[in-house]
């Protein structure tokens, strides 16, 4: 047989064993459960997980066999024990599929992102507070008002709403980043030292946004926190970001 063939239908076997050991999301068998190594962390600091914990994290996001189904992320599993998973580990992974659920559901009262601040007040929409907690990071002062007053200033001179990429620009040095599997990879999850991303979470078919501060990516998760708390969405929820190296003078 051709040494190319061969080759190539060893990394094929290699694959499906992999695939067979880690889990098979169609067997509920006890049988299947005991061919499993418990998997539980040695920390519940899941942001800042080291490289043996991060090993193991993606072993039982695997074993989780998180699927989405009308814009709905969901698991047939109902506790951890039916994949040899700690509670915590279980949990983890539901409270991520539920706030991801609860953003898709409720997509229609979000803030759009380009940040119009037409009739909401000057607080509360998600994109000035974004950038406004990531200028005091930096050591400056400026409020979510002072950013509702530049875009409606704005507004009326160009005589339609400021993308919100523009709005980064004004504050920011910095750029816009597309998003897709093998981004935020390097760096074991994190930004380079004093760079800082304010990413946009928005589900298929909507044209409402969300917006947050990124705080690291391991495997398929995106830890970030915005106006509610850290929390956590699994990267297919990004669908770009402005990463920010300071600000603008």
């Amino acid at each position: 047989m051709d040494t190319k063939k061969i080759l190539f239908y060893n990394v094929v076997l290699s694959i499906v064993i992999f695939c067979l050991a880690s889990c098979n999301c169609n067997d509920d068998s006890e049988q299947a459960k005991s061919n499993l190594s418990y998997l539980s962390l040695s920390t519940n600091d899941y942001v800042n997980m080291a490289n043996e914990d991060i090993t193991i994290f993606k072993e039982a996001y695997k074993r989780m066999c998180i699927v989405k189904d009308n814009g709905f992320y969901k698991t047939k599993w109902t506790s951890g024990e039916q994949i040899n998973i700690s509670d915590d580990l279980f949990n983890f992974f539901i409270n991520m599929i539920n706030n991801s659920n609860s953003l898709y559901l409720n997509s229609s009262r979000l803030k759009k992102i380009k940040t119009r601040c037409e009739g909401d007040g000057d607080t509360g929409n998600c994109g000035q507070w974004a950038i406004s907690s990531v200028i005091k990071s930096y050591g400056g002062n400026t409020t979510e008002t002072d950013v509702c007053n530049w875009v409606r200033a704005m507004t009326n001179v160009l005589n339609h709403p400021v993308d919100f990429t523009n709005v980064c620009n004004n504050y920011f040095q910095g750029y816009y980043i597309s998003i897709d599997n093998n981004t935020f990879n390097d760096n074991n999850g994190y930004l380079q030292q004093g760079n800082q991303a304010i990413l946009v979470i928005r589900h298929n078919g909507s044209n409402i946004g969300h917006a947050v501060v990124f705080i690291r990516r391991v495997d398929q998760c995106v830890f970030y926190y915005d106006s509610n708390g850290q929390n956590c969405v699994p990267i297919s929820d990004i669908v770009g970001g402005y990463e920010i190296t300071g600000l603008r003078k």
